[in-house]
């Protein structure tokens, strides 16, 4: 621990990750402490800036540790970066809305519906732009012939029940939230217990897929074609 602590390889995302999540940390501390001390509210807006911009950097980093490392060669693309902050965007706020409404209907209040509708609308953006760089990042890798085998072991053939492929999975993951979040019922205006509910269902759904199918251990990867000298 001690060696891992004071001595880095910047060639490692491992090692940069030390230093994301420790600032990170400190930028939110820094955050909250504007935001609780009324003398400093002036500094809450370039503080919150500032840890937003961190948190941007930040999962660049933990997208990269998928898209660089050298045990997940056939995981090689920069759109990992800009694929992981998207899915942060619609996880966190899936997230946060189901937080916000357990705590409007805690206290017995309703959200109004014009913020309900804009939420909404801002969580559907982000599930079609994840469902969008994943179709360009699979499409790139089907581009090349080395590629093939696979994004054919990722979507089709690594699992051995076929409605738990990769692509069914992938395509319930984000059309169902699209769905649920579009239907015309789910546009009507509902207390804050309905919300809850609907929203959950929402979560449970947009977390499944990208992260465990991102994440096949490095021990794998020798199983698909022309990978095998990656023991």
């Amino acid at each position: 621990m001690v060696v891992a602590a004071t001595h880095y390889n910047f060639k490692s995302m491992f090692a940069w990750n030390v230093f994301l999540y420790s600032g990170m940390f400190a930028i939110v501390g820094v955050y909250l402490w504007t935001l609780m001390e009324p003398p400093l509210g002036a500094w809450s807006k370039p503080a919150g800036l500032a840890a937003f911009a961190w948190r941007i950097v930040l999962t660049t980093g933990t997208g990269s540790i998928f898209g660089f490392l050298v045990a997940r060669q056939a995981y090689g693309s920069a759109l990992l970066a800009p694929l992981f902050i998207v899915m942060s965007f619609a996880w966190g706020l899936a997230v946060f809305l189901v937080v916000q409404s357990a705590m409007y209907a805690w206290n017995d209040r309703t959200l109004p519906t014009s913020i309900a509708r804009r939420m909404r609308n801002l969580l559907g953006l982000f599930l079609v732009s994840v469902l969008y760089l994943v179709a360009v990042y699979h499409l790139t890798n089907l581009y090349f012939a080395k590629q093939v085998a696979f994004v054919r072991f990722i979507l089709v053939d690594g699992v051995s029940i076929p409605c738990s492929s990769g692509a069914a999975t992938c395509s319930s993951a984000r059309c169902c939230p699209l769905v649920l979040i579009y239907h015309r019922a789910s546009q009507r205006p509902v207390d804050a217990g309905g919300i809850v509910a609907g929203r959950r269902g929402r979560v449970r759904a947009a977390l499944r897929l990208h992260h465990r199918r991102t994440g096949v251990a490095a021990r794998d990867l020798p199983r698909l074609p022309g990978r095998e000298h990656f023991r």
